[in-house]
Order: C-alpha cells, then structure tokens, then sequence
C-alpha cells in the first residue's frame, strides 16, 4: 500500500551500510494530527503518529547530510509490516515505510536563497533578497 506522510524528523537521519555496500537511510517521522474546535475557535492536537521511514541506495545517503532533526518533510513510500516476537514470547506487528522519496518542506522563515534546502543564504543587507521570485 502505498502512503504519504507530512512531519517533522524525531532525531537526526541515521546511515548505515548493506554487506553488499548498499546505503540505508532511518529516519522518524511524527505525523500531528489536529481538528478545529468551533466552540474555542482553536486548533487543537488530537494526536500524534510516529512512523519508521527507511529508504535505500543513492538517494538514501544523499539524504543522510541534509535532513536534520526538526526538519518538516514530506515522504511517499510503501507501507510495511514485519512480524517479531517479544521477550515474554508475545507476537507483535511493527509497521514502517519504505520511501522511494523524501523531500525537505521549507519553512516560511526559511534563509535560503534557493528555498529548496540549498546552501547560499541571504545576506540581511542584500537589497534584492526580498523580492526573489517563488520557486
């Protein structure tokens, strides 16, 4: 089945590497969910979804030295799930999303000149930095 999912990464991006040399990416993702109360007039948090997000190969380690820990992303994968066995010899099921990709949402305070995550920033004095063109 396939899912996406909009939040923000629990913990920095961990890299590993397959025997074979392939690169793995893990990262959390926490997933809020949030309904309007028309009594109050708020936004109020109902709850919250922690997801397991794995992704593989090129992608995967590119990844690994730009997504941080608060970041906001957006990811499209499949969802799985995989059997285990507790210490007390209970079966469990333990769902997560294997991502074919995951993409930097940018923050409306964002610095950047390229506002997709890229690393020239602004400078404050640069007369024409408030009027870059949305891309």
């Amino acid at each position: 089945m396939n899912v996406t999912i909009v939040g923000r990464i629990g913990g920095d991006p961990e890299i590993k590497f397959t025997q074979s040399g392939t690169a793995m990416l893990t990262i959390s993702v926490a997933e809020n969910h949030r309904r309007f109360n028309k009594d109050t007039q708020q936004w109020e948090d109902v709850r919250t979804d922690w997801h397991r997000v794995t992704m593989f190969g090129p992608k995967a380690e590119a990844l690994a030295n730009e997504l941080r820990k608060g970041q906001r992303v957006i990811v499209v994968g499949e969802l799985e799930s995989r059997q285990f066995e507790t210490r007390e010899g209970e079966k469990r099921t333990a769902w997560g999303v294997k991502a074919s990709e995951v993409g930097v949402i940018p923050s409306a305070n964002m610095s950047s000149a390229t506002q997709g995550g890229g690393s020239q920033q602004v400078r404050a004095d640069d007369p024409w930095a408030s009027d870059l063109p949305p891309f």
